[in-house]
């Protein structure tokens, strides 16, 4: 009898074993790691030393990178502010190494993730590509961005299915050439696209809506340091009449639930929402800057260091009267 419960137990041992090592087998798939170093500093490593998630996600890994090294040089050597945090583990040609697969001029996600085939190229999204194009122009990795240009122009500017086409201009900016029509057509498309969003953002008054506004906040803060002098009045234009979103009332939320950073979306909304009504909450930052808070927010295991980083970067270029 025994022998027939060791026997059970061993079958019952090899079977979770062999699940456990089913389930390894398939997070590694998805991710590089399980858990992630969190710095100083606001943001998650994996453990090549890129850019994820909390939970070491690095679908998105491409796009926060390229946020990152626009924000840090724009820190560093457009405001004079010196070193941002602690130094990293690798540099920005390192990074773009990794990002870069071989030098195709085709970038991914991440070098190592497979995301199911989500981090190949062909799966590179316009929303990661941009923020991308942005730090190899101001960091003047200008041979690497050809490459992509080059590579974009032979798939008549489309990525994946996203059309490029009008963010040519924006890549003439980036490798710091002369714009088209002495960079009237770049401020037709960009007062347009400024357009667009603020009428989506009217129409649908959803304050939680700020993931689309990070790629053109992007755009208009590298015409902010390079060539983009007809683009001033359309950057001041959006930072005024962007709608307040939930990020503007953080400031509140967080002196009313200090502890507690794992409530979900839902449970956030709904607190805010009370403190508005019954508690007389106020904005407490600029529309602008409550994109950044509420996008990058600890409870969704994001890099809210980006908050830290973009501030002085958006109080500088990005400046407005903090909403009633």
């Amino acid at each position: 009898m025994n022998e027939i419960i060791s026997r059970r137990k061993t079958l019952i041992n090899l079977g979770l074993m062999t699940a456990i090592g089913s389930l390894e087998k398939s997070l590694k798939g998805f991710h590089s790691c399980v858990t992630c170093n969190k710095s100083e500093d606001g943001f998650y490593f994996d453990d090549l030393g890129l850019i994820v998630q909390q939970d070491c996600d690095g679908g998105d890994t491409a796009q926060r990178e390229g946020m990152y090294w626009l924000g840090l040089w724009m820190w560093k050597n457009d405001l004079g502010l010196g070193q941002f945090g602690k130094k990293r583990k690798l540099n920005f040609e390192q990074v773009l190494n990794y990002l870069e697969d071989g030098k195709t001029g085709k970038f991914r996600r991440h070098p190592t993730q497979t995301q199911n085939g989500f981090n190949l190229p062909g799966k590179t999204s316009r929303d990661q590509l941009v923020p991308l194009i942005a730090s190899m122009g101001v960091n003047r990795d200008f041979i690497r961005l050809d490459r992509l240009r080059d590579r974009i122009r032979r798939n008549f500017y489309f990525v994946n299915k996203d059309s490029l086409i009008f963010f040519d201009e924006f890549i003439k900016r980036a490798l710091d050439r002369d714009l088209q029509f002495k960079g009237m057509s770049d401020k037709v498309i960009l007062d347009k696209a400024v357009d667009f969003r603020l009428d989506e953002l009217n129409s649908k008054k959803d304050m939680d809506d700020v993931g689309d506004d990070l790629n053109l906040i992007v755009q208009l803060a590298l015409a902010a340091v390079r060539r983009g002098d007809k683009i001033k009045a359309i950057r001041l234009r959006y930072s005024k009449k962007r709608p307040k979103n939930y990020g503007v009332y953080l400031t509140h939320y967080r002196e009313a639930y200090p502890e507690d950073l794992s409530a979900t979306k839902e449970i956030m909304i709904e607190r805010i929402n009370r403190g508005i009504k019954n508690h007389g909450w106020r904005p407490d930052c600029t529309n602008v800057q409550g994109v950044m808070k509420w996008y990058f927010r600890e409870e969704t295991g994001g890099n809210f260091g980006m908050v830290a980083l973009y501030k002085p970067i958006l109080d500088r270029y990005f400046s407005a009267s903090i909403s009633t």
